[in-house]
């Protein structure tokens, strides 16, 4: 009986030995490429190979000009034409390693740089707005290329995306443009081209103030108006755009914008007879700085205040304007 037991064990121990301790099989390389010019992005892609045990890959890439990678998947840029032998190499879990080597033929830049930039959201659209998806494509540039996109981003590549959060604003506050720079892989400027982006749609001025119903002479009340164009944030946040709005109807001589956006903050003050408007009495225009409403020297009586606040918008020969209007008595 223990003869049995004894083989049984045996048996058992040689299949764990043959099981845990069989041979490890070669891994094997294999790639594909697409691409075929100087100064533009060739992928190359390996995952083709495999090993047939199953193990994780590592990745390493010769490119034929002193350049190496790594990685599943690779981008090289030839800075010449000519033939350029790429080595892939793979090794296993177990170090067991396996190559491949292939010819790739490499033409040169036959033509002059050119610059490409389109708006991806409105495709068949020659303007620019905020938060709309833009798209900048470069050819016959020695990449890898900096698009440098004029508002402080910059992506490396012969292609890139970008949102504009903001239009381009003077220092002063006026509407300018954006320079996109694009420079080679020297970090030579090669081209160039100036971007109009504006806030579409432009939206009217938002006004805040609060003026109780009964004022004395001389009280003062602090109003706030900003131009909602001069900062979106929404880019990208699934937030719905603004709603274009009309230029403005009344007529007015704008002054230099403040940092808000805003060129003229004007308020009228109307007797009112039985809660019907009547004459002009006074007119204040306010500092764009520090804009607060004074009660002037008005006799007792109701009456009804327009308060009018206009942007900085140049598509609009007086900007576009915010009313409010409020009733109240002196004294």
């Amino acid at each position: 009986m223990k003869r049995f037991v004894v083989a049984g064990i045996l048996v058992v121990a040689v299949g764990l030995l043959f099981g845990c301790f069989r041979p490890n099989m070669m891994p094997i390389a294999e790639f594909v490429w697409q691409g075929d010019l100087a100064g533009e992005p060739v992928q190359f892609n390996a995952s083709d190979s495999v090993d047939p045990d199953g193990d994780i890959l590592t990745y390493t890439w010769s490119f034929g000009d002193g350049a190496t990678g790594s990685g599943v998947r690779a981008t090289h840029y030839y800075q010449s034409a000519g033939t350029f032998e790429v080595l892939l190499t793979v090794v296993d879990g177990d170090g067991a390693l396996a190559t491949c080597a292939k010819q790739v033929e490499v033409a040169g830049i036959a033509g002059d740089p050119m610059l490409s930039v389109q708006n991806v959201d409105s495709p068949e659209s020659q303007e620019f707005c905020t938060c709309q998806l833009i798209r900048a494509d470069v050819q016959n540039v020695l990449g890898p290329c900096t698009i440098d996109w004029g508002d402080g981003r910059q992506d490396i590549g012969n292609s890139a995306e970008h949102y504009y959060r903001n239009p381009a604003i003077t220092a002063t506050g006026e509407l300018t443009t954006y320079k996109i720079r694009i420079l080679n892989c020297r970090g030579e400027e090669v081209l160039n081209r100036s971007l109009y982006v504006e806030a579409c749609c432009f939206e009217p001025p938002l006004l805040t103030v609060s003026v109780p119903r009964v004022v004395n002479r001389g009280d003062s009340f602090r109003v706030i108006v900003v131009d909602p164009d001069q900062g979106y944030t929404w880019c990208g946040d699934n937030s719905s755009r603004p709603v274009c709005q009309e230029c403005g109807a009344y007529q007015v001589v704008r002054a230099v914008v403040n940092e808000l956006g805003i060129c003229l903050i004007q308020a009228k003050f109307y007797v009112l007879d039985g809660g019907i408007r009547k004459e002009l009495v006074h007119v204040q225009e306010l500092d764009l700085e520090n804009p607060v409403l004074r009660i002037p020297d008005l006799p007792f009586g109701w009456y009804e205040l327009e308060l009018l606040a206009v942007d900085d918008d140049p598509d609009c020969d007086n900007g576009r304007q915010t009313v409010a209007v409020l009733q109240f008595r002196v004294g």
